[in-house]
């Protein structure tokens, strides 16, 4: 279990670096580049307000959903320990850890996949090279987490 919480840290903040690159990025160093058209003013921003809507909708929509899915894992775990005769500490901690580091595999998953888009259009920006570094550190941290637990 310690090994899953330290991943999932790990990813987490690799990812909020990446996160903070992105906004240096698109708000500082590249800012002509995601900038409106300065004819279509007007329509960036009705754009940006449907989309600021269309985003906090997606969230709620989100947040539903987990809660929704974290009701009916629990309902189903209560009924499996019922009816298998497993303990509950058990269901608990296995099926849920598995569960909950499923994200962390997506994330270095997803790192692969940014490696690849990175390497197939022939240019580079430095940000491009701070996701490699990113993708570098998942991978660190990971494989050093499964040789501390193997060793």
């Amino acid at each position: 279990m310690v090994i899953e919480q330290t991943l999932s840290i790990g990813v987490a903040i690799v990812l909020l670096a990446l996160y903070a690159g992105n906004l240096l990025f698109i708000l500082v160093t590249h800012r002509d580049v995601f900038a409106p058209q300065e004819d279509a003013a007007g329509e960036a921003e009705d754009e940006a307000q449907s989309s600021l809507r269309f985003a906090l909708g997606v969230l709620v929509a989100a947040t539903v959903a987990a809660a929704g899915c974290a009701e009916l894992v629990s309902g189903t775990l209560t009924a499996s320990v019922e009816s298998i005769g497993l303990p509950l500490a058990f269901l608990g901690v296995v099926p849920l850890a598995l569960i909950g580091t499923s994200a962390d595999l997506f994330a270095i998953g997803a790192a692969v996949v940014i490696t690849k888009a990175i390497a197939a259009d022939g240019e580079t920006s430095w940000f491009e090279g701070l996701m490699l570094v990113g993708v570098y550190v998942l991978l660190a941290i990971a494989f050093l987490l499964v040789a501390s637990a193997a060793g």
